[in-house]
């Protein structure tokens, strides 16, 4: 955070009071003296839930209280004002190029936006969020009724779900996660949100397991949601009390089959059943409603169908 740093080095020549602020991961933000062959004095403080030491010299000890005030407000003012440049972007306001630039200076690499969306406190998601993240190169702000992320992240997916399971771990509520694609411009932000506020409304819409949306896993149900009204109530007319004749056993079975892959090894395994059990399924499935979902054609259209039945009778399992 280059504002913060000219900051540090301007309040240090306008006190006159020499210090050091090191993050407790040993990494630098600030060094204004050597701490060798010199006696000092150390404060810990918290900057928006990130845990740095300050140190002074032991002549300047005086001076530690007010230090640590300044430049915790200080902080706290750049935080605000960055997360005020979020949420400028993602409501299409004009936003100065140097205010994004202190703001999000690593999105020239390759981001991902986060909606985080809990039925609790987001106060205190967002604080878990501050906590797990705060060594990392991201920024976080409440945006509506939502949470949102922005971070260079290697693995995406694995992030979100250590983000989900944090937050229903300490909060007991649930959460959803929608992941943008990839971002490396700041132009492409707001398009990126509402790319992600369409995942997350699909992935609820569809009863999506998991809670953890993305495009790939969420492709699918949006090419379902623009179908004619009149082609889904054709195949609803057609399918659905075959479908709701299912118990939540043959509902599993369906679910777990096609994100096996079509894999009956494997499904088996995940359903900790028998091969032949599966396979008896499988055949009353195609007895009941005419689809063998072995084959590929006939699992593609079944699939379809299975997922317009969740949507009209709001199935979750």
């Amino acid at each position: 955070m280059d504002s913060f740093t000219n900051f540090l080095k301007q309040l240090s020549k306008t006190t006159g009071s020499k210090f050091n602020l090191i993050e407790n991961n040993g990494r630098e933000i600030f060094k204004g003296f050597d701490v060798k062959n010199c006696e000092v004095v150390s404060l810990n403080l918290s900057l928006n839930n990130k845990k740095v030491r300050l140190y002074i010299p032991k002549q300047y000890e005086n001076n530690s209280r007010l230090l640590e005030y300044i430049i915790t407000d200080k902080y706290k003012n750049i935080v605000s004002s960055n997360q005020k440049v979020i949420v400028d972007i993602l409501d299409g306001k004009k936003v100065d190029i140097n205010s994004i630039k202190n703001a999000i200076p690593f999105i020239s690499q390759k981001c991902n936006l986060f909606i985080v969306n809990v039925d609790g406190n987001k106060i205190e998601a967002l604080d878990i969020i501050n906590k797990l993240y705060e060594d990392f190169e991201m920024i976080s702000v409440i945006y509506k009724d939502d949470i949102v992320i922005i971070g260079s992240f290697d693995e995406v997916e694995e992030h979100a779900k250590g983000i989900r399971e944090s937050i229903i771990c300490d909060l007991y509520c649930k959460c959803y996660i929608s992941i943008s694609n990839s971002i490396n411009d700041y132009r492409n932000i707001r398009k990126s949100y509402f790319e992600a506020l369409e995942n997350m409304d699909l992935g609820k819409k569809f009863c999506i397991k998991g809670d953890i949306y993305y495009y790939k896993n969420i492709l699918l149900t949006k090419i379902i949601n623009n179908l004619k009204s009149d082609i889904k109530d054709e195949l609803m007319y057609k399918y659905e009390n075959k479908l709701s004749k299912f118990d939540k056993d043959m509902i599993f079975t369906i679910q777990e089959f096609f994100r096996c892959e079509l894999n009956i090894t494997n499904t088996a395994k995940k359903l900790y059943i028998h091969r032949n059990t599966l396979i008896y399924r499988l055949n009353k499935i195609k007895k009941d409603t005419g689809f063998d979902i072995r084959n590929f054609h006939e699992s593609v259209i079944f699939i379809v169908i299975f997922y317009l039945w969740k949507e009209k009778n709001n199935k979750y399992f």
